[in-house]
This record gives C-alpha cells, sequence and structure tokens, in this order.
C-alpha cells in the first residue's frame, strides 16, 4: 500500500503567498479611497443643449420640465442619477429605462428626439473593442 507524501511549504511559497496578500489589501485600499466621481448630466433636445448639471453638486432632487419638447417631459435629477419622471409621450419608453447612473448609458426619447448624456470621469464601459 503507497502513502501519501505531504510536502512541506517552503520559505519560497511563504513569500509568495505574503506578496499576494499585501497586493490584495493595497488594491483594496485604492479602489475603496477612489475621488468622487464627477459626472454631468447634458440634455440635449434637437441637437442642442438646453439643460446641464453636475449630479455630485445636488443635495435633493432637482426637476426640469422641457416645455419646448414635442410631448410634455420631466427630468428628475438627483446624486444616485437622472430618470424620466413623467411623460406623454406614446409608449413611454424613456421613463421606462429607469435611472441611468453611468456614463455608459444615455436616455434616449425618440418622439421628443431628445438625449440625455452623462458625461464624467465615470471609468465603467459597456464594452472594450479594440
Amino acid at each position: 500500500m503507497k502513502t501519501a507524501l505531504r510536502k512541506r511549504a517552503t520559505w519560497g511559497d511563504l513569500i509568495v503567498g505574503a506578496a499576494i496578500a499585501v497586493l490584495a489589501a493595497a488594491l483594496t485600499v485604492l479602489l475603496i479611497s477612489r475621488p468622487p466621481q464627477i459626472t454631468t448630466v447634458q440634455v440635449i433636445l434637437d441637437q442642442e443643449v438646453v439643460y446641464s448639471c453636475r449630479l455630485n453638486e445636488l443635495e435633493e432632487p432637482v426637476y426640469y420640465t422641457l416645455p419646448q419638447a414635442a410631448y410634455p417631459l420631466t427630468l428628475e435629477f438627483s446624486r444616485s442619477g437622472v430618470r424620466v419622471a413623467e411623460t406623454a409621450c406614446p409608449g413611454e419608453d424613456c421613463r421606462h429605462m429607469g435611472t441611468v447612473s453611468t456614463t455608459a448609458r444615455q436616455i434616449i426619447c425618440l418622439p421628443n428626439r431628445l438625449v440625455v448624456v452623462l458625461k464624467g470621469s465615470d471609468s465603467s464601459y459597456d464594452a472594450i473593442t479594440g
């Protein structure tokens, strides 16, 4: 009958394990202590910017109504993102998109020819090609 041989950890194994633990801790600290992201929202109606604000500067939700839109529309801006609060456009697809909080997403309302874009230092990507 063969007995299983048990190998002991060497000093090299311990050094590699300690290095991995230190790198993991350093990466965790870097990710937690990231500076606040500055995200600017631009409301574009008929290819013209009609409203802009910085989300990180908002203390409470701000509502903006677009009276010049073909269908009445109200946007809600808050620290957590932007969403269509109310709309009278057919289908209300723009309202069903929910809250947009990353630069990788947009709110688009085709009947109003409206695009809501988030721009800033947010580094989340929808896809990377190359």
